[in-house]
């Protein structure tokens, strides 16, 4: 998102202590990029298709709307362009 951190990433690079392999989800908070609930462990039965993954973040932008910066507000915000 423009002007803002992450808000997910699906990642298998490397496992995590725990986990039982390397597929794990990062979870973000988009206003401040920290992970306060992640690398949370997906597996490889649970990693997402695409289209799967496209409608997760369809449904986190959907949820989070309202609080989201409209376009025309990231000048004023001194948001990155």
């Amino acid at each position: 998102m423009r002007g803002a951190y992450n808000i997910m990433r699906y990642d298998n690079w490397h496992p995590h202590g725990g986990h039982p392999d390397e597929h794990h989800k990062h979870d973000f908070d988009w206003r401040t990029g920290q992970e306060p609930y992640s690398p949370r462990w997906i597996g490889v039965a649970g990693w997402p298709t695409l289209s799967e993954f496209i409608e997760e973040v369809m449904g986190w932008y959907y949820r989070n709307i309202t609080g989201l910066p409209h376009p025309d507000a990231y000048g004023e915000l001194g948001l990155r362009g």
